[in-house]
């Protein structure tokens, strides 16, 4: 079970995807608060059983390429805080925008 500390994730697909500019496996990247643990709060649960409308989206939108015999992976790095975790999820957006022009696939419905 992962511990449940602030974390910063990403979700990548198996193989590249075009972008604006050049190619990326990053979907998606995330902050929370509580990543893992037993509690129904925890990032990996909500992802799991979705209990909102972004969650949900995300579940949908992953569903779709594991339909499509695709494997997503899931990473993360654990942050000493859930204001840490925020900044690197921005500062890890920012990079990306910059490198592709764009936010990553799952990112751009905010």
């Amino acid at each position: 079970q992962v511990r449940s500390d602030p974390a910063v994730y990403a979700l990548l697909h198996e193989r590249d995807v075009d972008r604006l500019r050049g190619k990326s496996r990053i979907l998606y990247f995330g902050s929370t608060g509580q990543l893992g643990g037993a509690s129904d709060s925890c990032r990996l649960r909500i992802y799991r059983y979705p209990n909102g409308p972004h969650a949900a989206e995300i579940e949908r939108r992953t569903q779709f390429i594991l339909d499509s015999g695709a494997q997503v992976t899931f990473h993360w790095k654990h942050m000493p805080s859930r204001d840490e975790a925020v900044i690197e999820e921005t500062r890890l957006l920012q990079l990306y925008a910059d490198e592709h022009h764009e936010l990553p696939p799952f990112n751009g419905h905010k």
